[in-house]
């Protein structure tokens, strides 16, 4: 069953955002929590700490099928505080740019998954996820943090199932 969610940053009082199926914003999380753990999580504080659990809730399976961040409470419109995360967004890109082309299966089904609190919570993977379509999202996600978007859309991504004159990422 497909679950959608939505992301968005709250800004000027206009909800603007990104609707895109759930499983990807799944693996993306991984990744960003992958740079997060990178960077290190001791000394951090607690609103680094709280953006960081609401993208490992994502990857663990916690909110599957109400999925969501609260960036306007952790990010609270600070300016340092959105240059951190949009830092982390560029280091994932980076990240995400060395796996090539795309995600091979291998990796979304043993890798991206593997954090999953439950068996049943589990993605079932048919397709690789491409590259070009989780650094679009992510750019997506650096605009709202830039307050750059000015849009509400649907997103789906290349490769996998979509409606006729899908906006396809």
């Amino acid at each position: 069953m497909r679950r959608d969610t939505k992301i968005e940053y709250n800004y000027n009082n206009e909800r603007k955002g990104f609707w895109l199926e759930e499983r990807f914003i799944e693996v993306l999380s991984y990744y960003v929590c992958t740079i997060f753990e990178k960077r290190g999580l001791e000394d951090r504080p607690e609103w680094y700490l709280n953006v960081y659990d609401d993208f490992l809730t994502i990857i663990k399976g916690y909110n599957t099928g109400n999925q969501g961040f609260l960036f306007e409470d952790d990010l609270q419109f600070l300016k340092d505080r959105e240059e951190e995360v949009i830092s982390i967004l560029e280091e994932t890109k980076e990240l995400l740019f060395s796996k090539g082309k795309e995600i091979s299966l291998d990796e979304l089904r043993n890798t991206t998954e593997s954090r999953k609190i439950a068996e049943d919570l589990k993605n079932g993977w048919d397709f690789p996820v491409q590259v070009k379509s989780l650094i679009t999202i992510t750019d997506f996600m650096i605009q709202l943090f830039k307050h750059e978007w000015v849009e509400d859309r649907r997103v789906w991504l290349d490769g996998f199932d979509h409606p006729e004159n899908a906006d396809i990422i």
